[in-house]
């Protein structure tokens, strides 16, 4: 769904002000004014958060430039076309994803519900959540994106979706408790969230890597709000899945080499992401799996953390 459906509860994302013209995005109480993407898309990002994508950019070309030192040439986009057309499937399951879009069809809400997609989402993990109120937002350009925001200052005014999704972000941002504060902050008393994060997953930067949590670690970290739903997202399937590839290629520093083993052993091991689909619901999926996950209720009297 386009940004403009939202376009009321649009705000600056430092002083959180509602913007005074539909449209335009401009902040008289912090003079400031936002641009848009290529694509169209509203850049709401102050100038920390602006230097946040820098560094993340920056690390991506440094990482791509290292890869191989046949860059630039013809034979180097010949191989780029063909790494791209052998890639591997995705090495995850997320088993909880069926169970949480029942969760969500089952809550009654007054109207539509209007749900927030916080650093993106997958286009074959959309069919779970079947509302048509959907907005996506990323701290990067793409086109599943409506808004390009950062997770720690969210463009909105409080108490702004019925829903809020978080897939796999937390790992990747130094105050993850500022991003729960900014969860709870824009979903309405008595909504729902859904938080993922990495469990048993090797270290994979974007631009960092921070934490790993346990299941009881989220519900911990989550304990104010109702809990609905915990447990494994991704099983022992998906974990050996990723850990496979990673080992081997831990045996060689040549980029090239490195690009081909996770390709040769991407084919070789994706497969066991499937056994996830008989461990997930084990007792002792829980301690080794790829990723766990959390389904709660915000509380209608209180705020659940302090961004």
């Amino acid at each position: 769904m386009s940004y403009s459906e939202f376009q009321d509860i649009l705000a600056c994302p430092g002083c959180k002000e509602p913007f005074e013209k539909k449209g335009e995005f401009d902040c008289p109480k912090c003079k400031l004014f936002f641009s848009r993407s290529v694509g169209g898309r509203p850049i709401l990002l102050d100038k920390e958060s602006t230097d946040t994508v820098l560094t993340i950019l920056q690390t991506e070309r440094a990482n791509f430039d290292s890869r191989s030192v046949l860059k630039g040439s013809r034979a180097f986009s010949w191989l780029a076309g063909i790494f791209k057309v052998l890639r591997p499937p995705s090495f995850s399951l997320n088993t909880s994803f069926p169970l949480i879009g029942k969760i969500l069809n089952e809550k009654s809400f007054s109207s539509d519900p209007s749900i927030l997609f916080v650093g993106g989402i997958r286009k074959s993990d959309r069919k779970y959540f079947s509302f048509s109120r959907r907005l996506v937002i990323d701290i990067r350009d793409a086109d599943s994106v409506d808004i390009i925001a950062d997770a720690n200052k969210l463009p909105f005014v409080s108490a702004s979706f019925d829903i809020v999704v978080s897939q796999a972000l937390l790992e990747h941002v130094s105050d993850y408790r500022r991003v729960l504060g900014e969860l709870s902050r824009v979903l309405k008393p008595g909504g729902l969230v859904y938080v993922s994060i990495p469990f048993m997953q090797p270290y994979h930067s974007s631009p960092s890597d921070f934490r790993r949590f346990t299941v009881r670690g989220i519900e911990e970290e989550m304990g104010g709000y109702i809990k609905l739903s915990s447990g494994v997202a991704s099983g022992p399937g998906s974990a050996m899945a990723r850990f496979l590839p990673t080992f081997f290629m831990s045996f060689t520093d040549n980029p090239i080499l490195k690009r081909l083993l996770f390709y040769v052993c991407g084919w070789l091991f994706f497969w066991f992401k499937y056994f996830d689909l008989f461990l997930y619901n084990k007792k002792g999926a829980h301690v080794m799996c790829a990723a766990v996950y959390f389904v709660g209720q915000k509380p209608h009297e209180n705020k659940v953390f302090n961004a």
